[in-house]
C-alpha cells in the first residue's frame, strides 16, 4: 500500500463523519424550511442520511471496506444481554448526571441547557398520542439502528484499519458525541459512544451496540423526560449538591456493569480483544 493510499483511509472515516454531519444539519434546514412535520424530518434525516451514508459508503465509495460487524445476536449468552441493557441505562444516567453537572460548573451552560431541555419536551411531549408514539420510535428505534450503522458498522472498523483499537475507540466515542452538537453533552455522549464502540469490537458485531443505544435512548429520551414533566422539574434542578450525590451513587453502578459486560464478552470470546492493533 502506498503512502497515499494509506493517507486516504487514515482520514476517510472522518470523512464520513463530516458528510454525515453536514447532510443531518441541511436536512434539517430543508425541513424546517419545507414545514415538514418535525417527526417525519427526523425519521427521514436518520434513515436517508445517516444509513443512507454508511450504506451509499459501501456500495460505491469503499468496495473493499471490511465487512459489517455481525448483525446476529447468535453467541451471545442471556446474561450479555442482560448486562448490556444494565449498563446502557446506567450509563444513560450518569451521563445526564454528568450532563447536569457540567451546567453547575461551566458558566453560559445552563441557558443552553434550558433551551435544550425545552426542545427535547416540544420533540417529545407533544400533546397527541400519534406525534408522542413517532418520536419515541424515530428516538428508541429508527437512531439508535441508522446510527450504529454507520458510528459503529462503518466508521468503527475503517478507524480500526489504521489506529489501534484502542484509540480508534476512543476516537469513534468522540466523533459520536460531536455529531450531536450539544456543547453540555458532548463529553457524556462521547463516553456513551466509546461504550458502544467498546461493545462493538470486544463482542465482534453490531447487535449488542444497537440493543444498548435503544435501551439507553429509551430510558433517557422516552421514560426519563415524562417522569420529569409529571414531576415537574428538569434534570438541572436538582443543584451541586444533589448532583454530586447522586453521581456518587450512580457512577460506581455504570463502571461494575461495563466491567461486568466486558468480563462476560471475554468468557464468551475470549479472542476478541479491543487491545489488539489495526490490521496491516
Amino acid at each position: 500500500m502506498t503512502p497515499d493510499e494509506k493517507r486516504i483511509l487514515y482520514w476517510r472515516p472522518i470523512a464520513l463523519f463530516v458528510a454525515a454531519f453536514i447532510g443531518l444539519n441541511l436536512f434539517g434546514a430543508f425541513g424546517y424550511l419545507a414545514s415538514l412535520n418535525t417527526y417525519v424530518v427526523l425519521i427521514l434525516s436518520q434513515v436517508l442520511v445517516v444509513l443512507g451514508i454508511a450504506l451509499a459508503y459501501r456500495r460505491f465509495v469503499a468496495t473493499n471496506a471490511p465487512g459489517w460487524p455481525r448483525l446476529s445476536p447468535r453467541g451471545l449468552s442471556p446474561l450479555a444481554l442482560v448486562l448490556t441493557i444494565l449498563a446502557a441505562v446506567t450509563l444513560g444516567f450518569f451521563s445526564n448526571l454528568l450532563g447536569a453537572l457540567i451546567v453547575e460548573l461551566v458558566p453560559g451552560m445552563r441557558e443552553i441547557a434550558e433551551n435544550y431541555q425545552q426542545t427535547v419536551e416540544d420533540l417529545l411531549l407533544p400533546d397527541d398520542a400519534f406525534s408522542q408514539i413517532l418520536g419515541a420510535v424515530a428516538v428508541a428505534l429508527v437512531a439508535p439502528i441508522c446510527e450504529e450503522f454507520l458510528f459503529r458498522a462503518t466508521i468503527l472498523p475503517e478507524l480500526a484499519r489504521t489506529r489501534r483499537a484502542r484509540n480508534a475507540i476512543i476516537l469513534n466515542g468522540i466523533l459520536f458525541g460531536a455529531m450531536h452538537a450539544n456543547p453540555m453533552a458532548f463529553i457524556p455522549l462521547s463516553i456513551v459512544g466509546i461504550f458502544l464502540a467498546h461493545l462493538t469490537l470486544s463482542s465482534g458485531g453490531v447487535f449488542l451496540a444497537i440493543l444498548a443505544h435503544a435501551a439507553l435512548n429509551t430510558a433517557n429520551g422516552v421514560v426519563l423526560p415524562r417522569i420529569a414533566h409529571l414531576a415537574d422539574t428538569t434534570p438541572e434542578d436538582a443543584g451541586l449538591l444533589s448532583t454530586l450525590k447522586a453521581l456518587a451513587l450512580i457512577t460506581p453502578l455504570a463502571i461494575f456493569f461495563w466491567w461486568s459486560i466486558h468480563r462476560e464478552l471475554k468468557r464468551i470470546s475470549p479472542s476478541s480483544s479491543p487491545d489488539s492493533s489495526p490490521s496491516p
